[in-house]
């Protein structure tokens, strides 16, 4: 857009103005802009880091306020610039930076501009110039705090109904949709190790509300997904699937140390999740292994189901494996 603009710009200028140093500014920042055009284009189809992004933004707002202050000062020294004060504004709602870097920026921008008008306007120019660019400068800097709350903000509550939407509130893991989603992206690019997909299901949970109560069970169900948080990795997918069964997605690990994790957490449970002697609290575990058994979620998932009804069928607080 600003290209664009400037093109056009370029083109009045040559019909209006007769001025050499104007439209010596705008051939070079033609120029400059086009080859950061052709960056950007580039950047943005190979697609970049957020520290790429930064700088893009950073170089576009140079540019924009170079173009302003190289016309403002140097072609009409008499004349008072009426460009730059309200683009200083304009560069605290135009680009999206922290509030420290708009700082930065916009106080960089004004004492360059203040320095060059001090060196090259006259007398008469220099007084308007000073003066209103102080007014520009204090309003871009009320400007920046306010977009930056405000943008800060709307970040995060985006962020909390992000949160809200995958979360599941009893357990603080992933809900149904949310692991499975993960799980399937997860194995459909498996190919650089080995994953387990393990289904665990509370055994007995009725009994837990019949007898204690739903606070209760909420309270099981609240330790059993902490338990399962603190037993496995960070990088591991852990969600709530239904009432009292759960889903856990060991990623890039070996058969063996997934059965012997899977087996620790299955005792864990016997041990800890039960606040009631006489009512002992235990799960049930199904594991699979994929890309082993299949790089497809649904059957690695079938088959894991599978291993937890024959660990149910042998006598439940075990791990069945297929």
């Amino acid at each position: 857009m600003f290209s664009l603009l400037l093109a056009v710009y370029t083109v009045l200028a040559y019909f209006f103005f007769k001025n050499p140093q104007l439209m010596a500014f705008y051939y070079v920042f033609l120029g400059l802009q086009v080859v950061f055009d052709c960056v950007l284009l580039r950047t943005v189809r190979k697609g970049v880091s957020t520290r790429w992004v930064q700088g893009l933004c950073t170089t576009a707002s140079l540019l924009i306020v170079g173009f302003v202050v190289a016309i403002s000062v140097f072609p009409y020294p008499t004349r008072p610039a009426i460009f730059f004060p309200p683009v200083l504004v304009g560069m605290a709602a135009v680009f999206i930076f922290s509030y420290e870097q708009l700082v930065l920026l916009l106080t960089g921008y004004a004492a360059v501009f203040a320095a060059l008008v001090l060196l090259f306007k006259t007398p008469q120019a220099l007084a308007y110039d000073i003066w209103s660019v102080i007014p520009a400068y204090l309003i871009a800097m009320v400007c920046a705090y306010n977009i930056t709350s405000l943008r800060l903000g709307d970040f995060h509550s985006r962020m909390r109904w992000m949160q809200l939407s995958i979360i599941d509130k009893p357990t603080g893991l992933l809900n149904k949709a949310a692991c499975e989603d993960a799980c399937r992206a997860c194995l459909a690019e498996a190919g650089r190790g080995t994953h387990a997909l393990l289904v665990l299901d509370i055994d007995d949970f009725k009994q837990v509300n019949d007898t204690y109560g739903h606070q209760e069970g909420d309270r099981v169900l609240h330790r059993f997904g902490a338990l399962l948080q603190e037993s496995f990795r960070e990088d591991d997918l852990t969600g709530r699937i239904g009432g009292d069964e759960f889903l856990v997605l060991m990623k890039d690990i070996d058969a063996y140390s997934a059965r012997e994790r899977a087996v620790e957490i299955v005792d864990k449970i016997a041990r800890s999740l039960s606040n009631h002697p006489e009512l002992r609290t235990t799960c049930s575990a199904g594991l699979a292994i994929a890309p082993e058994n299949s790089k497809d979620f649904d059957a690695v998932f079938v088959r894991a189901d599978q291993a937890l009804y024959q660990a149910k069928q042998q006598g439940k607080n075990r791990l069945g494996v297929l």
